[in-house]
């Protein structure tokens, strides 16, 4: 059965009377991760790209086998910097470094492996990893008191937006053979 193992480990120091800086480190590995592999495959040849495939039995053009060889690896760490609800407002910045690798994205879009019978040459980075991710968010409060002057129509006013600026995701071309 596919699995996976956690771990964690975080530091937070507080700076001054309403500031926070912390630093996160998050492992989380894969195992046994289900993947399909056609089973019917030799190689027959070579050419520029690498080897060439035919089936070992040519009445079956491919004979799906699922396995749970996949695994997986994410590691990241995360740097925060919050400022408490006080004077009407609350922010925070938190920037994260991380990395994705696998062998096996999932198992529900079919991607079968380039080369069948070499599985670790399909080891690297995740179709999801992203790199680098800043987000910057606040909540930020109108000062006015209610009922009196510029407050009838501006107190109680609660603004809290969220800006996210992030790394692209790798990408693989697919040029319809291997």
């Amino acid at each position: 059965n596919p699995y996976s193992q956690h771990a964690s480990f975080g530091i937070e120091r507080e700076l001054g009377t309403h500031w926070s800086a912390s630093v996160d480190y998050l492992l989380n590995r894969g195992v046994k991760l289900l993947r399909s592999r056609n089973v019917n495959t030799q190689i027959v040849g070579s050419n520029a790209f690498g080897p060439t495939f035919g089936p070992i039995d040519p009445r079956k053009l491919q004979d799906n086998h699922v396995e749970s060889s996949g695994s997986s690896i994410y590691h990241g760490m995360t740097a925060t910097l919050k400022k408490r609800f006080s004077d009407f407002h609350q922010l925070q910045v938190s920037y994260t470094l991380s990395k994705a690798i696998d062998d096996s994205t999932d198992f529900i879009t079919d991607l079968q492996p380039a080369n069948q019978l070499d599985l670790a040459a399909e080891r690297s980075l995740s179709a999801f990893d992203q790199r680098h991710r800043l987000v910057v968010s606040g909540v930020f409060l109108t000062p006015f008191e209610r009922g009196v002057g510029i407050g009838q129509a501006l107190a109680d006013i609660t603004v809290s937006p969220i800006v996210t600026v992030s790394s692209g995701r790798p990408f693989n071309l697919l040029l319809g053979f291997d």
